[in-house]
């Protein structure tokens, strides 16, 4: 009776162990991935700001008629994923439905393009074109107070979960109240009309480069590729956005390896995120470079360099690492050309880019009509850090001028072909640098 009293509090021991190594298991699963949604949150509404920005740059060169005949191409990624995570992101922070509505500044996109199109501008298309960059001011301008007002600012990495929250709820809040007023209303009801009724840009009456079935080819092709078997495909897109979105799933009925693609109509360019997250022990820098070499070997063309590495952290852990890749050749970069990985703590695939990855951009350099060495003693001072030649998104040659002034690095950006500046920034670093040249390819 002792022994099996004896082993009887063993076992309960043992058991009372297990369930408090399974318990605080689980616990560490749930604040790893807790991290990791609020992590994402933050830097979406951080992204999707700069995009709202860009966007602004394009309504304006529409609005004084210099970019008319151009073809938009402004990228709304991280307002994509806000929007299509919108749902998940109320329920996580305990917030209602507003009028306010992610999907009406991703549209702003596809009008532009509409307006572009008809080649000459109404006076409705004016005021949308005004309506519209109003918004994104007022927007990008109330962002700017928020993280101010928390103590805070576009730079800091390591903002802690309370302060995400408590600034995307502030900044859904203020978003909510300008969406109601009336002038915004109507903007996001705006449609581009011709004279003769039709309407282009809202995917009815297009012809795409792109169509829907080779689109749903690649997404399958691409999931096939990464796990070695092929998942069904759910077309859950609508025909008045200008990328194809699809969903996937297995038939096992496994939910750790969903994704939403989505592959732009027109570019072709294909973005993919994970849409469940299943965390396990979190792994080292060294096991997610590898797991991104991998990832590198299946997707990413020859003749690119790896020139971006960033780590994000959440309360000194690893989030993920995101990769980012570009097309060399020669002295030559090219920005057509760029593939993007992002690799999660748990080592598993959390992002794709691949810009072209039906292989429809040309690959033809245009000339350049004036050298480095003219745009170099064209500089005041001629004190140029470094002088790149670039081919950017719309396949125009470019220098990027690297100039110091002060403590803070410019870029200026000059024409290759006429020598014309045509734009400056503020630079973080000279990007387009190797990182890690074993991660190049």
């Amino acid at each position: 009776m002792v022994n099996s009293m004896f082993s009887n509090k063993v076992m309960l021991q043992v058991a009372v162990i297990a369930l408090a190594l399974l318990l605080a298991g689980s616990a560490m699963q749930n604040r790893s991935s807790k991290s990791y949604f609020y992590g994402r949150v933050d830097r979406d509404l951080e992204e999707a700001v700069e995009e709202m920005k860009e966007m602004n740059k394009a309504l304006f060169g529409i609005y004084m008629e210099q970019d008319i005949e151009e073809k938009c191409r402004v990228y709304t990624d991280h307002i994509f994923s806000l929007a299509r995570f919108d749902d998940e992101i109320e329920t996580e922070f305990n917030m209602q439905k507003g009028a306010f509505d992610w999907d009406d500044i991703w549209d702003i996109r596809w009008t532009m393009d509409a307006i572009r199109q008809k080649g000459e501008l109404s006076k409705e298309d004016e005021e949308y074109l005004e309506s519209a960059h109003s918004y994104n001011r007022r927007l990008i301008e109330s962002y700017g107070e928020i993280l101010s007002e928390n103590k805070t600012d576009e730079y800091d990495f390591k903002r802690d979960g309370a302060t995400i929250k408590k600034v995307y709820r502030e900044f859904i809040s203020r978003a909510n109240k300008m969406a109601s007023e009336q002038e915004y209303r109507d903007m996001t009801r705006y449609r581009p009309y011709y004279e003769d009724g039709g309407m282009k840009g809202n995917g009815m009456d297009e012809e795409f480069n792109i169509s829907e079935k080779q689109a749903e080819e690649m997404a399958a092709d691409v999931l096939e590729k990464l796990f070695g078997e092929k998942p069904a495909i759910e077309n859950v897109g609508s025909p008045g956005e200008p990328e194809y979105e699809f969903y996937n799933s297995w038939d096992d009925g496994r939910d750790e390896d969903m994704y939403s693609i989505s592959i732009d109509k027109n570019s072709g360019s294909l973005s993919m995120y994970k849409r469940s997250q299943v965390f396990i022990e979190g792994l080292k820098d060294e096991d997610l470079d590898k797991k991104a070499r991998e990832i590198m070997d299946i997707f990413v063309p020859e003749g690119y360099v790896l020139y971006g590495r960033e780590k994000w952290e959440s309360d000194d852990e690893i989030d993920r690492i995101e990769y980012s890749f570009i097309s060399q050749r020669g002295d030559v970069y090219d920005e057509s050309h760029a593939a993007g990985i992002s690799i999660n703590s748990s080592g598993a695939l959390n992002e794709l880019y691949i810009s072209d990855p039906f292989g429809r951009i040309g690959m033809e350099m245009p000339e350049a009509g004036v050298s480095k060495e003219d745009i170099r003693s064209s500089l005041k001072g001629n004190d140029a850090e470094r002088v790149l030649t670039v081919r950017d998104i719309n396949g125009q040659l470019q220098y990027r001028v690297f100039v110091r002034f002060g403590e803070e690095l410019y870029t200026l950006i000059f024409d290759a072909d006429t020598g014309e500046k045509v734009d400056f920034k503020k630079s973080e670093n000279l990007y387009f640098n190797r990182v890690g040249g074993e991660m190049s390819r």
